[in-house]
């Protein structure tokens, strides 16, 4: 991974979550595009999404007017061809599903633990120590004045947060809720899948 991506900042910046989970994308898909995972994740996901709608790889060719054909989609599906952005984009509206919903799938099979969604009780935060607590506490600082939200007493971590935090305290997504546990409320959950996965 290379440090001046982001400017060898390891700090979330202050203009906002969303920049800071960009920044986590980009550095996730650097560290793990030459590994299989990611083409094999994505094919798992094109399949689930296509079968989720009821349709073959032969309805999908001829919906697309022929831009996909059967035998280039069973190779993405099975992970033996990696599918570009605007390809993967394009079927993703074919299978009419917004392409950033698709794309935030295929990251929670490669990393579940950095896109769960967890409520944090802001009273119970100082409970979380070291530099978590403190970049924990910067983080929830921020999304509190962008959501305006200043009266309340728990804050959600949606998907993707716990990965963009766990980069700025380099930790693991694991490692980090793990330290946040003394502040989270509730039961963790993950966001759900597009479809069934047994399909």
């Amino acid at each position: 991974m290379r440090p001046d991506l982001l400017g060898g900042r390891r700090k979330l910046t202050s203009s906002s979550s969303i920049d800071a989970g960009i920044a986590a994308l980009i550095i996730r898909i650097i560290s793990i595009s030459g590994n299989r995972a990611l083409p094999k994740a994505t094919g798992e996901v094109l399949r689930s999404a296509r079968r989720a709608r009821g349709l073959t790889l032969r309805d999908v060719t001829s919906s697309s007017h022929g831009r996909f054909k059967p035998s280039v989609l069973g190779a993405y599906e099975r992970g033996e061809r990696s599918v570009s952005l605007v390809r993967f984009c394009e079927l993703a509206q074919t299978y009419g599903i917004p392409p950033d919903r698709l794309l935030a799938e295929v990251f929670a099979r490669l990393d579940p633990a950095g896109r769960q969604e967890i409520a944090i009780d802001l009273n119970r935060l100082t409970l979380v120590q070291g530099e978590e607590g403190k970049v924990v506490a910067e983080f929830v600082h921020r999304l509190k004045s962008q959501r305006g939200d200043y009266l309340t007493d728990v804050i959600t971590l949606r998907s993707g947060d716990i990965e963009a935090i766990s980069l700025a305290a380099s930790q693991t997504p694991n490692n980090l809720l793990r330290s946040l546990q003394p502040a989270v409320r509730g039961p963790r959950r993950r966001l759900g899948d597009l479809g069934d996965r047994g399909q």
